[in-house]
């Protein structure tokens, strides 16, 4: 069965990387994606290549929209931590809405795929490495306004704070770990207030 006629290129990515984010590259088949896909092998083909060059532009499409989120809320508030905190409460509400996984595509792909194989881990740890130098950059911003204190190391900063987004969302990913997950959520963003210098501390 070819692609049909209205169902866009977009929409197959989205329908491509809610198989792939659920079920991971290596437990997706090829029969898995024709059902999901309503597509014939060689239609899947002739649209992404292969299914490695199919799962990277969903992973591209995932990181893509991410981003933007990211960015859609940091410049939503009025300084970097404030951004950094309503980051991380958004990331709490987006882990109870009804998505393929909780965990982040990008980290479970890093885990599924052995260090050096090939474009896929490539592009998940690409990606992992994008946020980790938004977060740096973030808290860069904050110790040049005086919001976090100079002594601080935005690179190490960030590190803990990425380090800490993978430990809360594979705690949503757990059957057993929503309250745990809630905890982890509350502890990120006193750790983030408490990183504030007391001229600038909201009350």
């Amino acid at each position: 069965m070819a692609r049909p006629a209205n169902q866009s290129r977009e929409e197959s990515l989205r329908k491509a990387l809610d198989l792939f984010w659920s079920k991971g590259f290596h437990n997706t088949s090829l029969k898995d994606l024709e059902q999901a896909l309503n597509m014939r092998p060689g239609s899947i083909y002739a649209a992404f290549t292969s299914k490695e060059a199919l799962f990277c532009e969903a992973l591209a499409d995932y990181g893509r929209a991410a981003k933007a989120d990211y960015m859609r809320i940091m410049q939503s508030q009025v300084s970097p931590i404030d951004g950094l905190v309503a980051y991380i409460r958004s990331m709490a509400a987006e882990c109870d809405r009804d998505r393929p996984a909780r965990a982040c595509m990008a980290v479970k792909t890093v885990l599924e795929m052995p260090s050096g194989q090939g474009v896929m881990r490539e592009a998940a740890e690409g990606l992992l490495k994008d946020f980790e130098l938004g977060f740096t950059r973030a808290f860069a911003e904050a110790i040049a306004a005086g919001e976090v204190g100079d002594e601080e190391s935005p690179g190490r900063l960030a590190r803990k704070l990425q380090a800490d987004i993978t430990g809360m969302r594979v705690l949503a990913e757990r059957a057993s770990g929503r309250e745990g997950m809630k905890e982890r959520v509350e502890d990120i963003i006193a750790w983030l207030e408490g990183l504030r210098v007391p001229a600038v501390a909201h009350a």
